[in-house]
């Protein structure tokens, strides 16, 4: 064989290489600005903060570049014919090397890539740009050499750019699919209950839903599905004639968000779980958030219907001011007392092993109405939005002794303090998708109520990350939550610590010395060791579950 042939032959093959090189770098990061909704800004944000740039392709092809910088002309033709072997062999061991890294990093990937129409022609089209720039740097522009180490950090601008030219396309796909189920909405009539806020939501609608069902057809919104696009697919894929109720749960992105929900899916009921520090870093405010999320309020009251809100969990004066407006119709519900009346107060909550457990008071003039409650699920917030689920359903017309033996035998929420046995042995209390102080100390006091149990009384065990996008706030709350987790936990479990050093100061401040902290680089480690540490009648927390754009460490 030639040696004109083996160049060639490694010449296809290090195109071939280059081609594989930005697909899976750009496939891995993809996953990354999926998590970012697409936000451009935010993704290019967290590159930069995790330095999520190569290093493994750029230092072999540096080694490539020095190689062929070095003048073997004098050494005759065998020598000079190595070194261009040798050039191509490097350059093309290094673009497999940056293969292997990207498709690790998929593979190991907490929240997998979903491969959307959307998320494919992103992928694809930012390949063509990223080949075709390649390729118009090296023959037409011809760039030195090393220019080939910056497009081995263009990946990231590569998903955007190609996100920015395929933004009318998807305007116009995205109309289409909002079009049609606006018009199946109109044509289907369900009565729609939206709900929004900054906790609760989610295990609100699952209640209310499972209430709702007990009487007639139903259909929520699945899992954490809130966003417009979400939705949309939701009324087109499964929204049926037979369906009575449809319950929306919506997030706010930002200012605006929810009044699009509410076009999309015009609300009769509304329903606010609570405002408080979640997506601050997001919004900015309190203030504004809470601006966002009575976006539904204003868009319920148009449509010639109300809104129920958790007075309790709202900022007092912002809540006072909107009612000194009485440009909406709310009902209150209270779990304390408090300067703002309530229509609905709960009170008396206790919570055991089997649940939580408390009245419902209706007030009226002078002759209030008290009703007891029982529901097998755990955290004494969940009795507030059982309270917004019951006010709801009477509103629809469900009869109190319907709602209530509903009620007795309501499903836990999955990820939300859930609670059950492992197969280990010890019992889990599953609070993975949760991520706000008040949430959080929620589940700290049941885990001491479980842990204080006759049929438990191991070890309370907390597995967590801490929380995410609480702003300026971030501090000072995982301080305050480190504090009342030293008062509670046996061992606790701390993943990423360095994200929540105010976590650990907490803690250390208030633990006696047979309290135990471990520190974890990921939940998967901490996960195993707590498999193989754990016991019968030990109950294991997990606070959060932090995807992959805060836990994982990128290094391509």
């Amino acid at each position: 064989m030639s040696f004109d042939i083996i160049i060639s032959a490694l010449s296809v093959l290090l195109f071939i290489s280059l081609v594989m090189f930005f697909f899976f770098r750009q496939k891995a990061l993809l996953q990354f600005f999926q998590q970012e909704e697409y936000e451009s800004g935010r993704f290019l944000r967290w590159v930069w903060d995790k330095k999520a740039f190569d290093i493994r392709t750029s230092l072999v092809t540096i080694a490539a570049l020095y190689l062929g910088n070095i003048n073997l002309s004098n050494q005759g033709t065998t020598q000079g014919e190595l070194q261009i072997f040798s050039i191509l062999s490097l350059y093309i061991i290094a673009l497999v090397l940056g293969v292997v890294v990207s498709r690790k990093t998929l593979k190991n990937s907490k929240k997998p890539l979903v491969m959307t129409m959307r998320a494919k022609r992103i992928l694809g089209l930012s390949v063509v740009v990223s080949i075709s720039s390649f390729f118009i740097a090296v023959l037409l522009l011809n760039l030195p050499k090393e220019a080939v180490l910056v497009f081995y950090q263009l990946p990231p601008l590569f998903l955007v750019v190609a996100d920015l030219l395929l933004k009318p396309f998807e305007h116009r796909v995205k109309n289409k699919f909002l079009v049609e189920a606006k018009e199946k909405v109109r044509a289907l009539n369900p009565t729609i209950i939206a709900i929004s806020g900054s906790y609760g939501k989610t295990s609100t609608k699952h209640i209310l839903a499972h209430i709702l069902g007990a009487s007639a057809p139903t259909l929520a919104t699945p899992g954490s599905v809130n966003t417009e696009m979400g939705v949309t697919r939701i009324i087109r894929e499964q929204l049926e004639k037979r369906h009575k109720f449809f319950v929306v749960e919506m997030g706010a992105y930002g200012e605006g968000s929810i009044a699009k929900l509410c076009a999309l899916a015009p609300p009769k009921m509304g329903i606010i779980t609570g405002i408080g520090q979640a997506h601050l870093e997001r919004f900015g405010d309190v203030a504004t958030i809470f601006k966002a999320k009575f976006e539904l309020s204003k868009a319920a009251t148009k449509n010639g219907g109300s809104s129920i809100i958790n007075a309790t969990r709202m900022p007092q004066n912002l809540l006072q001011q909107r009612l000194d407006e009485n440009i909406e119709q709310y009902t209150i519900m209270r779990s304390d007392k408090a300067d703002i009346a309530g229509d609905v107060y709960i009170e008396d909550i206790k919570a055991d092993e089997n649940g939580l457990h408390f009245n419902l008071i209706e007030k009226g003039d002078g002759d209030d109405k008290s009703f007891a409650i029982t529901a097998p699920v755990y955290g004494n917030h969940q009795a507030e939005n059982i309270g917004l689920a019951i006010i709801a359903a009477k509103k629809l017309g469900v009869p109190m002794d319907t709602i209530q033996a509903a009620l007795r035998n309501l499903p836990q929420t999955r990820h939300r303090l859930e609670l059950f046995k492992s197969a280990q042995g010890p019992w889990v209390l599953d609070d993975a998708y949760n991520s706000n102080p008040k949430g959080f100390a929620e589940a700290l006091l049941t885990l001491n109520i479980l842990t204080k149990s006759e049929e438990n009384g191991g070890n309370a065990i907390l597995i967590t990350p801490g929380m995410v996008e609480l702003g300026t706030d971030h501090d000072k709350e995982h301080y305050e939550i480190g504090k009342l987790a030293g008062k509670i936990v046996d061992i606790a479990a701390v993943v990423t610590s360095e994200r929540i050093p105010s976590f650990i100061k907490g803690f250390e401040e208030i633990k006696k010395p047979e309290q135990q902290l471990r520190q974890f680089k990921s939940q998967e480690e901490a996960q195993t060791w707590v498999k193989e540490t754990a016991a019968n009648g030990d109950v294991i927390l997990y606070e959060n579950n932090l995807p992959d754009l805060f836990e994982a460490t990128v290094r391509f």
